[in-house]
């Protein structure tokens, strides 16, 4: 009996543009979507599966989407652009992501407490500068100028300085 040929899956769009401080991919999508469906990125950095809670195409949210739109996903990883975008059946969604399966959020986002950096107090008094400039140490020891020093040295008489 010959073989059977595993089924290929093919993608439904790819990661064009990824904001991490917002962590939105940006999809290009070649099939339709919508809100619930269980996606899988797939990249060289990145392979996870994603229920979509929100979706938005020109800053607008959207239910459902169609092909050749490009739209921006909240996602739970970092993705990378060139990453491709799989539709995911339940059968991987409770291999790869079990806590997704049973409702729960992966990672939460916890807000921000606190003032973050605090401000130094300020000194009461301006600082003042000093009206008379230190005096200047002389070298007890100067070094003396050798004889070659008034030689030509072949720049039109300029003279460099030596340390």
């Amino acid at each position: 009996m010959p073989a059977k040929k595993a089924k290929t899956q093919k993608h439904i769009g790819i990661v064009t543009h990824w904001y991490g401080k917002l962590n939105v991919a940006i999809v290009k999508l070649l099939s339709p979507l919508k809100l619930g469906d269980l996606i899988e990125f797939r990249g060289h950095h990145s392979d996870f599966v994603q229920k979509i809670e929100s979706m938005q195409i020109n800053h607008k949210f959207v239910d459902k989407t169609k092909k050749g739109d490009e739209i921006g996903l909240k996602v739970s990883h970092k993705v990378r652009e060139g990453t491709l975008v799989y539709k995911a059946s339940e059968k991987i969604a409770t291999v790869k992501a079990p806590a997704l399966a049973a409702g729960q959020k992966k990672f939460e986002y916890k807000p921000i407490t606190g003032t973050g950096i605090k401000a130094r107090p300020v000194s009461p008094k301006p600082m003042v500068m000093p009206k008379t400039l230190p005096p200047q140490r002389s070298n007890p020891n100067p070094k003396p100028r050798s004889a070659s020093s008034s030689k030509d040295t072949g720049y039109g008489g300029t003279k460099f300085l030596k340390f």
